[in-house]
């Protein structure tokens, strides 16, 4: 959020992460990637590409990786059985 702030409400994104993904920006439509010829906080844009074979391929940054640990972290411990214990239904 900070970075997408600092860059007027939109988030940089590399250059070659976009190219790397196949990503393509569609004409008179905001983008909420783009590259960006001088931006701030860079480190914490989308800097990491997924490959074009997958679907959806796409650029994400170092934050959507701590989320998406994060939020599996959180799903595991609220669904984790403690050993020996039975689960009541």
């Amino acid at each position: 959020m900070i970075a997408i702030v600092a860059n007027g409400g939109v988030m940089p994104a590399n250059a070659k992460a976009l190219a790397a993904s196949g990503w393509r920006p569609l004409p008179g439509h905001f983008a909420n990637s783009a590259a960006l010829a001088h931006p701030k906080l860079a480190l914490l844009g989308d800097i990491l590409a997924t490959p074009r074979w997958l679907p959806g391929h796409d650029v994400f940054s170092i934050g959507d990786i701590v989320i998406v640990v994060a939020f599996a972290i959180m799903i595991y411990r609220t669904c984790a059985v403690a050993p020996g214990t039975a689960c009541l239904s």
